[in-house]
């Protein structure tokens, strides 16, 4: 399992942004899709399955992700 807490500062279209915000931008108006990153779903109640799965590291998986409020 890998995760960040950081991020850089980009300059994108004459505009200083965090590259957070900038992907988050890009994502919201379309230019960048993420159909098919997102592999599979959890319920945070799930969470030792989801574990399990994710350090398997099998080639299946490449994003999990906790589901908030569906349990």
């Amino acid at each position: 399992m890998m995760g960040i807490n950081a991020h850089g500062m980009e300059e994108y279209d004459g505009r200083s942004i965090s590259s957070f915000a900038l992907a988050m931008e890009l994502v919201q108006s379309g230019k960048i899709q993420l159909d098919g990153l997102v592999t599979h779903r959890f319920p945070l109640s799930a969470y030792r399955e989801a574990f399990r799965l994710m350090n398997t590291k099998s080639q299946e998986v490449i994003k999990a992700v906790f589901v908030m409020g569906s349990e």
